[in-house]
């Protein structure tokens, strides 16, 4: 795998900023959940690696999800239609 020019503290700090809470779960894996339901799974990177490129494509694709999700749930709330 090919890994990013993105270290994993930095990775980790934008998602907390962005709500997520993380924790260490069985396996040496890390989890990212948002309140929304939105969730990441991450192997057990160390502060100063580098996040592998498939990686952020998968919490690309996750984030990109989210935000849609949200902005169709805004939408609805304002119409009244939720």
């Amino acid at each position: 795998m090919k890994p990013s020019k993105i270290l994993y503290l930095d990775l980790k700090n934008l998602l907390l900023k962005l709500g997520f809470f993380s924790e260490t779960i069985t396996g040496n894996h890390q989890l990212f959940q948002h309140p929304s339901g939105a969730l990441i799974v991450l192997p057990s990177y160390q502060d100063k690696d580098y996040v592998y490129l498939i990686h952020l494509a998968a919490i690309h694709h996750i984030l990109k999800k989210y935000s849609e999700r949200a902005f169709l749930l805004s939408m609805a709330k304002a119409r009244g239609t939720l």
